[in-house]
């Protein structure tokens, strides 16, 4: 037997009989995301998760002082209607859970534009979900849904964006982009916006014709 086979005999036999190294043991995190990565959630599971936190951290950040109703039916894409408890103004707010699609973890959306006609406004409320962090939802973009309409890309009645968590991100819906734990903020703001619209004072619109105080025909002199 040459040198090199019988070194080499002499090592298996050296090493027969003697455990495997132990591998280093996973942490606890490690295998709680791990189980969070097996999942295969569906769609419509994100999306009810996503609405269960926008309701959870929004009634929590305003200590109680915003109430969402549920629609009983599902068919004009509204998810929640927000308002301030014993006020008069709400809102429809559409929610979108996305996992990150990109690199970059940026979130592709695409909504029915049958979900969002010109005289229903309500607001866009897009959260980033990583479902092997559920807690870590930490950005999330309110958008007036006109907005959304007008700054969108439309394709096969349906329109789409595509937006960045970014820090240093430059897309138009930065201003649109807020941390989780200020949505409650952001709805407080739309809500006092339809406020002062409602209490805004109207002029009297004037009829063709009509006449005024010290006028003699249809025009002023």
């Amino acid at each position: 037997m040459g040198k090199q086979a019988k070194a080499s005999a002499q090592a298996r036999g050296a090493t027969r009989g003697k455990p495997a190294p132990a591998s280093k043991p996973r942490t606890t995190a490690a295998l709680i995301v791990e189980a969070y990565r097996a999942l295969s959630l569906t769609s419509g599971q994100i999306g009810k998760i996503g609405e269960g936190l926008v309701y959870r951290i929004a009634t929590l950040q305003s200590d109680g002082e915003l109430v969402f109703y549920k629609p009983e039916d599902d068919n004009e894409g509204t998810d929640w209607i927000a308002k301030r408890r014993y006020r008069g103004a709400d809102i429809k707010v559409q929610v979108k859970a996305r996992e990150p699609q990109r690199p970059n973890g940026a979130v592709e959306v695409s909504i029915d534009a049958a979900s969002l006609p010109p005289d229903d406004p309500k607001l866009v409320t897009i959260l980033q979900f990583d479902a092997a962090r559920p807690e870590a939802a930490l950005i999330c973009w309110v958008i007036p849904s006109g907005d959304f309409r007008r700054l969108s890309s439309f394709s096969a009645g349906q329109y789409q964006a595509l937006l960045s968590p970014a820090p240093n991100a430059r897309d138009r819906w930065v201003k649109y982009r807020h941390e989780l734990q200020e949505i409650a903020a952001a709805f407080t703001a739309h809500l006092d916006e339809i406020e002062r619209r409602e209490t805004r004072p109207r002029r009297p619109r004037q009829k063709g014709g009509d006449q005024t105080p010290g006028a003699t025909g249809g025009e002023d002199k």
